[in-house]
């Protein structure tokens, strides 16, 4: 058996007692929250948790080895729950949350009540004394948000619906008003829907939550969250705080996705035999105008069913509910609306019917292109419909029709008539209609009458749409504005926006940051927080590289500006960090150098705003492993490295690569990778050594072990001889093709144990080492770490 390359390193306590400016990084925590749920979080600038008082929580903590760690809460500056630890060894390797570590997961209890605490872990050498910290503000908020059911509130887009019931078909808004939060302050809210009678959770979906109104909201509802076509439900909202915790606020209401069968034409009256007959497309008639009915089965109705159905309807036959009306032929844009409580509903347009007119029978007008044509006072002109912002005096409108044989009365509700003459397409009529402030829309309905001398004969009439007039004057407002290091978020509010039928009408959807190098930048985020209400959110490295001076403004759809300057002289930032490898000296350490411990190896990084690094990942060696390792703070943008579990480089293919990512407040991101040979600086090689493939010790005729490793004489910082038990850590490499026994304890690749050596009186130690795979040939390697040399005498 060739049993060879054995190799290990001593971790003299001279190298650890090196001072280091370090810190530990708290990676994360997990715990059971008040609301009963287990909770694993990782660490932002500040955090809000909502743990069970006085009970542990476990949090994970990376550092180097050979280190220790204290962690407390900190309260008015007096320590709370300290929880002090042993010495980070090579056995205290850590994943979490996707990410390989070495330090300690320590249980601390949590506080006995709610408030503002720090957390803070301190590193310590072996001796206990304090090289670096690294805290973070937290909140402990147990408390969840409050309201009161009986504010939630609904309202319908056009045609119905209430809280009691209502539909996806009609949704305008439900919101929830008054929620309030005394601790770590309102996250989210979803929109739930409960069981009506367990109120167990059936579905959700994630709802608007306004910050500044604490308000909730959901402005459309996707049929898909409904489990059934209709039922009872107990629906509403769930607010979450900051901290996770939870309330849900429901009222009990009837709610319905399932669609009904459509209003069927079904009859015209024929008045020469005075009965209803069948309607078929493009049936000829003998009279104009004509009675037509629609037809519904009664047990669609809400008459029929209690809970839901069709509200109303003109009269019953049996099994069937009848709508009666009486139209011109051709007719325009009459309609009615079947509807329902939920707000399901129907649209049925009387133009739907089509005849064929008998001998003799005339006909109504039809609607023609540009209906209705207005001209202003100020040179303007325009067709149906008419959008201002500014000063507009309406003086003419042009009433058009199509060329008739008799003469046609054209009204416009409320405004004035004309006579259009036979055989011509048009008539105008005088007006005075001004638009100068406020906001409003007013339909004017236009209709066409058959007439003898501007006198209807009663035969037709024709409504020919409307005439639509919009005006707003008004410009939205800014509420609030927050400036952070990458971006600004402004909150607007439009003042006459509706959440009804008319929530189109008045709108603000031009939103733009305006810096003063003549650039203009969308948002990056866009939210509608209420009615009327936008959240918008720009990046900042998104403007040109440079100072200026930065302004916002939002527009609404008729052209109305609101403006407020927000930064003077800003610098933006555009370049990432520079991000370099260098000795403790400041020299560049290349591509593919050998590295002699990490103790000699920097992080530079330099940037125009302030940087920070997100992680090092050390990957590769003869392992092929992959850690992330925890950084010091020197100060001066200058950062080295805890150590992790690394076995040396001692062939050409063994280097270790090194990925580094960090990011300054401006957003500007930047990576660094490069390869190295890592050397301990206090490495010792044992030569190649070959024994037989047994599973015992062979002994050479002095009764020594023939396979062994030998040290020279050991010393403490101090300078005394090892003496006693010392504690050591043996790994043996995950490439290894033998198990190996070391003073009895067999390890398989990739595997680290613990055991207990005793140097001689020379301070010197004798570690006998064979394979534990018999009859097995290969080669295998190992380390031996002894964290700290001590001495009995």
């Amino acid at each position: 058996m060739n049993f060879s390359q054995h190799r290990y390193k001593l971790l003299a306590a001279a190298l650890l007692a090196l001072p280091h400016f370090a810190f530990a990084e708290i990676e994360g925590m997990t715990f059971t929250s008040v609301m009963q749920e287990q909770t694993t979080l990782t660490p932002a600038s500040a955090m809000a948790i909502n743990p069970v008082l006085e009970h542990s929580m476990n949090v994970y903590v990376s550092a180097g080895l050979d280190r220790k760690l204290k962690l407390y809460w900190l309260s008015s500056g007096v320590k709370l729950n300290e929880v002090n630890t042993g010495v980070i060894g090579v056995s205290d390797r850590i994943t979490f949350q996707g990410k390989d570590f070495y330090g300690k997961q320590i249980s601390i209890v949590a506080p006995n009540s709610q408030g503002n605490y720090t957390l803070q872990a301190d590193l310590l050498t072996v001796d206990g004394n304090v090289i670096g910290s690294w805290s973070i503000p937290v909140t402990i908020d147990t408390q969840a948000p409050t309201a009161n059911s009986s504010d939630l509130a609904f309202n319908y887009r056009s045609f119905g619906g209430t809280l009691a019931s209502y539909s996806p078909m009609d949704f305008g808004q439900l919101k929830l008003t008054g929620i309030q939060d005394t601790g770590a302050g309102l996250k989210n809210v979803l929109y739930i829907v409960k069981d009506d009678v367990s109120l167990s959770l059936i579905n959700s979906i994630n709802a608007q939550l306004d910050l500044d109104t604490s308000t909730a909201s959901l402005s459309s509802l996707p049929s898909e969250v409904l489990p059934s076509d209709r039922g009872w439900y107990q629906a509403g909202f769930r607010v979450f705080d900051a901290a996770g915790n939870y309330s849900d606020f429901t009222a009990r209401s009837f709610i319905e996705k399932a669609s009904y069968p459509l209003p069927v034409r079904s009859d015209i009256y024929d008045a020469s035999s005075a009965t209803w007959k069948p309607y078929t497309s493009w049936m000829t008639i003998y009279n104009n105008p004509i009675k037509v009915r629609y037809r519904r089965p009664y047990s669609e109705t809400l008459e029929a069913n209690g809970d839901y159905g069709w509200s109303s309807y003109g009269y019953r036959e049996g099994d069937f509910v009848y709508n009666e009306f009486t139209v011109s032929y051709p007719t325009v844009n009459p309609y009615w609306v079947a509807l329902t409580k939920s707000g399901i509903h129907s649209v049925n347009y009387l133009s739907d019917f089509k005849f064929t007119l008998g001998p003799g029978v005339d006909r109504s007008p039809t609607k023609q292109p540009d209906t209705v044509q207005w001209f202003s006072e100020e040179g303007g002109s325009g067709g149906e419909r008419i959008s201002v912002g500014k000063y507009t005096k309406v003086v003419r409108l042009r009433l058009n029709s199509e060329k008739m044989g008799y003469e046609q009365l054209a009204v416009v509700s409320g405004l004035g008539s004309c006579v259009i003459p036979i055989g011509e397409t048009y008539c105008d009529v005088t007006i005075n209609r001004v638009f100068e402030s406020g906001f409003g829309y007013t339909p004017y309905s236009y209709v066409v009458y058959s007439s003898v001398n501007g006198v209807s004969d009663g035969r037709f009439s024709a409504q020919f749409n409307y005439w639509y007039t919009y005006w707003d004057f008004i410009a939205p407002t800014i509420e609030s504005v927050n400036v952070t290091d990458d971006s600004i978020t402004v909150n607007v509010y439009d003042t006459n926006t509706t959440s009804d039928w008319r929530s189109g009408m008045w709108k603000t959807e031009v939103f733009r940051l305006q810096s003063s190098l003549g650039f203009a930048i969308s948002p990056d985020s866009w939210v509608i927080t209420g009615t009327g209400r936008h959240r918008v959110t720009f990046k900042l490295n998104r403007l040109p590289s440079g100072r200026q001076n930065i302004s916002f403004y939002a527009d609404d759809t008729y052209g109305n500006r609101v403006t407020q300057s927000i930064l003077s002289n800003y610098l933006n930032d555009t370049t990432p960090p520079v991000l370099r490898l260098q000795s403790p000296s400041g020299a560049q350490i290349t591509n593919g150098s050998t590295i002699n411990g990490l103790e000699s190896l920097r992080i530079s990084i330099t940037d125009d705003s302030e940087a920070n690094i997100n992680s090092v990942v050390l990957s590769g060696g003869a392992a092929k492993d992959s850690v992330y390792v925890s950084t010091n703070n020197l100060g001066d943008g200058i950062y080295d490295l805890n150590y992790p579990r690394l076995f040396p480089s001692l062939e050409a293919n063994e280097t270790y690569t090194i990925n580094i990512t960090a990011q300054d407040t401006a957003g500007n991101a930047s990576t660094l990778t490069s390869t190295f040979l890592y050397l301990p600086a206090n490495l010792l090689q044992v030569g190649q050594m070959t024994t037989l493939a047994v599973n015992k010790q062979l002994q050479n005729t002095q009764n020594d072990p023939i396979t062994s490793i030998k040290t020279g004489v050991l010393r403490t910082a101090e300078g005394q001889l090892a003496s006693g038990a010392q504690t050591a850590f043996i790994t043996l490499r995950s490439d290894a093709k033998i198990n190996v026994n070391i003073l009895g304890s067999v390890l398989q690749p990739g595997e680290t144990k613990q055991i207990t050596i005793i140097p001689s009186i020379t301070g010197e130690v004798v570690i006998p080492v064979y394979s534990a795979s018999p009859g097995v040939k290969g080669q295998a390697s190992f380390m031996i770490d002894i964290p700290q040399i001590t001495s009995t005498n």
